[in-house]
């Protein structure tokens, strides 16, 4: 699952409750990721792996990665992506930061091995890894 899927929609594989299988180095980025996270945030935040945006609203996008504050208010997301998606990606993020006011989300290239950050704030970290929002640079995890 990811920002480019549209599982909506009656039939499919959607209906069948399943979907189809991301690489296996998506899925162990996003393992490490979800991880470190949840380990860094203790419990002063929410992080889930493939769920909806918007808790609200059960058809809005899924993020790979996604973290709430206590009122699941996203407060920002990460999508994991091969280099010839990343672009497209980036576009989706960016209508997704804009609809829902998030300030920071990332997209990392399991090929290339990097980050990319995509930002609202006026004064943020150069580093592509580094989460202003939260002090941490995401490289680690991976």
């Amino acid at each position: 699952m990811g920002l480019l899927d549209d599982y909506s929609g009656e039939g499919g594989l959607s209906a069948l409750g399943m979907t189809p299988r991301p690489a296996f180095k998506h899925q162990l980025v996003m393992s490490k990721l979800l991880v470190g996270l949840r380990i860094y945030f203790g419990n002063k935040y929410e992080v889930l792996c493939e769920w909806v945006i918007d808790p609200n609203d059960l058809n809005s996008k899924v993020p790979d990665i996604i973290v709430y504050d206590k009122k699941l208010k996203p407060v920002m997301f990460i999508e994991i992506t091969k280099t010839s998606e990343k672009k497209k990606i980036e576009k989706k993020a960016s209508v997704l930061m804009e609809q829902y006011n998030i300030y920071e989300s990332f997209i990392y290239d399991y090929e290339t091995k990097e980050f990319n950050k995509l930002t609202g704030l006026k004064n943020f970290s150069l580093v592509k890894s580094y989460s202003d929002i939260f002090k941490i640079d995401l490289k680690q995890f991976v």
